[in-house]
């Protein structure tokens, strides 16, 4: 039974943790929700302790005892619970001894956010390169299942790449980046089960295919790769050797370009192309004005995921 709540706990914190994602910001569906079940859990327990210890002695007592008990309940869990959304604080604000108190549970899988070029210092890299609905739509894109999209984890590298450097030294970068960060990387997570997935900007591609190509070499599946607006694009190349890119149907490298970017299209410094070895190319325009065009994907959010996922279909 302790073992059925944890399960239940972490869960339901889980639906928490993406309530952002479905866009209803009073969040009054999934809060319902969350009454119902914690209700018919606990008028479960009491009913079976009327059964076993009292000889339905309630029961008698009442007909329709827990019909009367199910509004109740509701009602004073929103009230004490739900409404301050105290019981939504992760774990009850501790997640070691709720969630996990063995240290043993295996981490989910995990997805790697590479940014591009910051513009010397006027963006931001790391999380803030990326918004908040891009982000969960590249994690329900390249989940394998709907538990994997709820308990993703995620990394975002704060990259700052030289401006005149090469595709192959940012690729060097990366295989140094996941081979200086592995344990971190890695932690907690099962070789033979997890996978890692890579969604990477400008020139971040060529960092990311390092990273890529050194956590293949070290066992790890790669489940999807998705390269946006790559810069010097004709420079890059996936390794076909050692460096196999797996998902549940059919490889995915996916090289995204859109064909009326300015910054990826210069023959002079662009290096304008295709990523050598990739499985898919998806070329388009943006839609956006010329200063926009090169992070236009990016703006899109999650509609970009889904605009993607239906052209693979094709």
């Amino acid at each position: 039974m302790i073992k059925f709540i944890d399960y239940l706990i972490f869960h339901l914190d889980c639906l928490y943790k993406r309530m952002d994602s479905f866009k209803h910001k009073s969040r009054g569906v999934e809060k319902l929700w969350l009454c119902v079940i914690m209700s018919m859990f606990i008028g479960l327990c009491i009913s079976s302790l009327d059964n076993i210890l009292l000889n339905n002695y309630l029961k008698s007592i009442c007909r329709y005892f827990f019909y009367i008990l199910y509004p109740l309940q509701l009602v004073i869990y929103y009230y004490l619970f739900v409404k301050e959304e105290r019981f939504l604080e992760y774990g009850f604000n501790n997640p070691v001894k709720f969630i996990d108190p063995d240290g043993m549970m295996p981490a989910p899988p995990r997805t790697i956010f590479i940014n591009g070029f910051l513009m010397m210092g006027l963006l931001k890299g790391g999380r803030k390169y990326w918004n908040d609905s891009f982000v969960n739509g590249a994690i329900g894109f390249a989940s394998k299942t709907y538990k994997d999209a709820f308990n993703m984890q995620t990394t975002y590298v704060n990259y700052n790449p030289a401006g005149l450097s090469s595709a192959n030294r940012r690729s060097d970068e990366g295989y140094a980046y996941a081979q200086a960060n592995y344990t971190s990387l890695t932690k907690g997570m099962n070789i033979k089960e997890d996978y890692f997935n890579i969604v990477d900007h400008s020139m971040g591609v060529a960092f990311g295919e390092g990273v890529s190509k050194y956590m293949q070499e070290r066992g790890w599946e790669i489940n999807k790769i998705v390269h946006i607006n790559a810069f010097q694009a004709a420079d890059i190349e996936v390794n076909k050797q050692g460096h196999h890119v797996m998902s549940a149907d059919k490889p995915q490298v996916i090289d995204y370009q859109n064909i009326d970017d300015p910054v990826i299209s210069n023959p002079i410094r662009s290096s304008p192309g295709d990523i050598k070895n990739s499985t898919y190319k998806v070329r388009e325009e943006s839609g956006m004005s010329r200063d926009f065009k090169h992070a236009s994907p990016i703006s899109k959010g999650k509609n970009f995921w889904i605009e993607l996922a239906n052209k693979l279909k094709k």
